[in-house]
């Protein structure tokens, strides 16, 4: 197989709906045998925040699909624009995450799925490498990706890339494909950035799982916040919970990721945190 064909097999295109109909769409791939899928949070964050059903398409005809999901981990303290999902579903091609850091002028192309145009490839090369967000955009109320390492690319991503995979002229991951943005002056390029490999693997490596046997699949779909350990969220992520979580089942959630924090002292204060907004609703 080509480089190209044998990345497409990883990748999946995801599709939200909000009963029949269409309402968003994105990308994502597999880095694990047993399913696992890596996504940006704000492909996925209206089934987290409004209920909506994802599809994930296997293939270019859009003819297999799967519907179970179980979310691992969605954003961190930092809101980092990933989610990491598994799905029921055993691919028969993963992504190898790349073991050099990237670098300025390196060859790569990215998959997505823009609109009629499903598993598009799109090849360009890596301009320019960021430590901070605010460097690269000066947007104020943009709040996503705070001191996270990002890569910018040349290549001409436009919606329905996020979420999918910046890789390496031999096929390794580079990054996770998370801001598309057009220039401020016509004619200018647009501004690609990616979530960077070093990243990724902090990411990963940093993802602790804890028992959510007693939340049903309905309650977990709804409320981030009984998806990530508490010492892992952000303040705006708890907020948002809050606003359409039961005291009880807000609590149980804390409960529950406390238990498996090993940050027992930012648990708390969150905890307390979270009891505050409660009593004020």
């Amino acid at each position: 197989l080509r480089v190209e064909q044998r990345v497409e097999r990883a990748v999946v295109k995801i599709e939200l709906f909000k009963g029949k109909r269409s309402m968003s769409y994105g990308t994502g791939f597999f880095i694990s045998k047993d399913g696992l899928l890596l996504t940006n949070y704000h492909v996925f964050s209206d089934v987290l925040e409004r209920g909506h059903k994802p599809v994930f398409y296997l293939d270019s005809k859009l003819q297999r699909k799967v519907e179970d999901f179980e979310v691992i981990r969605c954003m961190d303290n930092r809101e980092i624009d990933l989610c990491l999902l598994k799905l029921n579903h055993r691919p028969t091609q993963i992504l190898e995450l790349s073991e050099r850091r990237p670098k300025v002028g390196d060859k790569i192309f990215a998959i997505g799925n823009p609109k009629g145009n499903d598993f598009s490839v799109q090849r360009g090369e890596i301009t320019n490498l960021h430590r901070d967000i605010r460097k690269a955009i000066t947007i104020n109320d943009y709040t996503r990706n705070r001191r996270v390492a990002l890569i910018q690319v040349s290549a001409a991503l436009r919606k329905g890339f996020s979420g999918g995979p910046i890789v390496s002229a031999q096929g390794a991951l580079l990054g996770v494909t998370s801001v598309i943005m057009h220039p401020p002056k016509k004619g200018d390029p647009k501004l690609v950035l990616g979530i960077s490999i070093k990243e990724l693997k902090r990411y990963i490596a940093k993802t602790s799982s804890f028992d959510l046997a007693s939340f049903s699949k309905k309650q977990r779909s709804k409320n981030p916040i009984l998806m990530t350990p508490v010492d892992q969220l952000s303040e705006v992520q708890i907020k948002k919970a809050c606003r359409t979580m039961q005291k009880d089942e807000c609590l149980g959630g804390i409960k529950a990721s406390c238990s498996d924090s090993e940050r027992a002292g930012e648990c708390k204060r969150l905890r307390r945190y979270f009891l505050s907004l409660i009593k004020k609703k």
